[in-house]
């Protein structure tokens, strides 16, 4: 499904249709999982929007989205948080840490924060502070990686403006 896109449907399709065949819940749940896959926004916001009405919505909170879909997810978990928080109430924890603990951004962390300010139940409390952490941890991360790869490109560089010939470079 990392390939789908809304104008080429055929996967999505192919998908959707085993979806409405099977009776077992742990295929639904890795099929639903499969099509939040997808990194087009728009195929993830209708999968979401045919999860919620339809008889599989019980399974949200045991979805997870991919680092592509995150935003897809995000925007149409905010716009969905009453019913979701009401529906599930301590449940949907689960399906907030796996899509906001996806970012690397203080930003977003300080965007999920004020969102989740006056929106929480007690119990999705300590797994939203968790999934923020999470997020700060991802910031430290690729903080690193930025710095490990300035340093990599800056010696070679410098390898490559002195005299040094790769190997099997034979000289003049």
């Amino acid at each position: 499904m990392q390939t789908a896109k809304t104008s080429s449907r055929q996967e999505y399709n192919s998908l959707k249709s085993l979806l409405r065949e099977t009776n077992e819940s742990s295929e639904k749940l890795i099929m639903l999982s499969s099509l939040l896959s997808c990194p087009d926004p728009g195929i993830v916001s209708e999968v979401l929007e045919y999860i919620i009405h339809s008889e599989n919505k019980a399974m949200i909170p045991g979805l997870s989205v991919s680092w592509g879909a995150r935003e897809a997810a995000w925007t149409w978990l905010k716009h969905n948080w009453d019913f979701l928080l009401k529906t599930f109430q301590s449940k949907i924890g689960t399906f907030v840490s796996k899509t906001v603990k996806l970012y690397a951004s203080v930003e977003k962390a300080n965007e999920i924060k004020e969102f989740f300010a006056n929106r929480t139940i007690p119990s999705i409390v300590k797994s939203i502070n968790q999934s923020i952490d999470q997020i700060y941890v991802n910031v430290k991360w690729a903080e690193s990686i930025q710095h490990d790869r300035r340093k990599l490109v800056k010696v070679f560089r410098s390898c490559h403006s002195t005299s040094v010939k790769p190997l099997g470079v034979s000289p003049e």
